[in-house]
């Protein structure tokens, strides 16, 4: 199982998307943590820009080679694109599929 050095020489390797930069670290309770740096506009304020810090655990299945690390940050990277993907799609200035919003809203 690779441990948080051997994930941070795999996501030096790769070439990530515009505004992403990633970075692994170790936590005694919960293993391997990947946090992500995303620049983006700020949907609520369009314009301005933001750094959203992503932070995420790999499961020791995602530990067991180069890649199927490299697996995950691709199906990461996607979720962080979906997430963002409904703030941004708006009508009359307001997301339709809020990610932050309650299921209630």
């Amino acid at each position: 199982m690779l441990d948080h050095d051997d994930v941070n020489l795999i996501l030096d390797s790769l070439t990530l998307p515009r505004g992403m930069k990633a970075s692994a670290s170790h936590d005694l309770w919960e293993g391997v943590q990947v946090r992500i740096v995303y620049t983006v506009e700020n949907s609520f304020r369009p314009g301005e820009q933001i750094d959203l810090g992503i932070s995420s655990y790999l499961s020791p299945n995602d530990l067991r080679d180069e890649e199927t690390v490299q697996r995950w940050v691709i199906w990461r990277v996607w979720r962080i694109y979906g997430h963002e993907a409904r703030e941004q799609v708006q009508r009359d200035g307001r997301p339709i599929s809020d990610p932050h919003a309650s299921e209630r809203e």
